[in-house]
C-alpha cells in the first residue's frame, strides 16, 4: 500500500503580482515511486530526494502538470476524500481564476 501526503497550495509569491499553484506529493523511500507517478501523468519536473529524511517529493506547478493532474482525477476510481478533497475543490476554485488557466477548461468542482 502506498500512503503519500500531497498537497494542492495556491500562493503569492512576494515578488510576483499573481497567484502561483502548485501540487506536491512526498513519500518515506520511494523514489521509484515518484518517478512512476511523474512518468504516468507526464510531468516535467523530476522528484527530489532528502537523504537526511529519506523523504522523496515531486512539486508541479506548470499549466501543463497540473492540467494532466486535474484529468488524472476526474478519471481515476479512487476518489479523494474529507479534507484532502475540500483542499482540492478550493485549489481548483483559484486557479479558475488566474490569468496563466483562464485559456483552459477548469472543473468547478470534484
Amino acid at each position: 500500500m502506498i500512503e503519500a501526503e500531497g498537497s494542492f497550495t495556491n500562493y503569492k509569491p512576494s515578488n510576483a503580482t499573481n497567484f502561483e499553484s502548485s501540487f506536491e506529493i512526498s513519500q518515506v523511500n520511494a523514489i521509484p515511486f515518484l518517478y512512476a507517478f511523474k512518468e504516468y501523468l507526464e510531468f516535467n519536473p523530476n522528484p527530489y530526494y532528502y537523504e537526511k529524511n529519506n523523504v522523496a517529493k515531486l512539486k508541479v506547478t506548470s499549466v501543463k502538470d497540473i492540467k494532466n493532474l486535474i484529468i488524472f482525477l476526474n478519471i481515476t476510481e479512487a476518489k479523494l476524500l474529507g479534507n484532502k478533497r475540500e483542499q482540492y475543490n478550493l485549489f481548483l476554485k483559484k486557479i479558475k481564476n488566474l490569468p496563466k488557466f483562464k485559456n483552459h477548461k477548469i472543473p468547478d468542482n470534484y
